[in-house]
């Protein structure tokens, strides 16, 4: 009997990571993205307003466990990097 269970990683779409100071008693970086299913999602992410791409890597990969696809870093509404995420871990970035 062939297995047909699909092992691979969910993939995400429209995945962006940005700084949100609407509210300053609580900005910081969220990252907001599609998963696999179509609906919208969205975590805080730790970091300060300053942090590199690289420091952030880390944090949006976990919170991504088990996703791949690439997220963009936006520094204000300009896209500043990427980081590219594969079965919730780091897979590369670019600042």
């Amino acid at each position: 009997m062939p297995n047909n269970t699909n092992t691979a990683a969910a993939t995400i779409t429209s995945a962006q990571l940005f700084w949100d100071a609407q509210d300053p008693n609580v900005s910081g970086w969220w990252l907001r993205y599609t998963d696999a299913d179509g609906t919208e999602q969205g975590d805080a992410i730790d970091g300060a307003e300053d942090a590199t791409t690289e420091e952030l890597s880390a944090a949006v990969a976990a919170s991504l466990s088990g996703e791949t696809g690439r997220v963009t870093v936006l520094r204000g509404e300009q896209p500043r990097g990427w980081i590219d995420v594969a079965d919730g871990a780091v897979a590369g970035w670019r600042a």
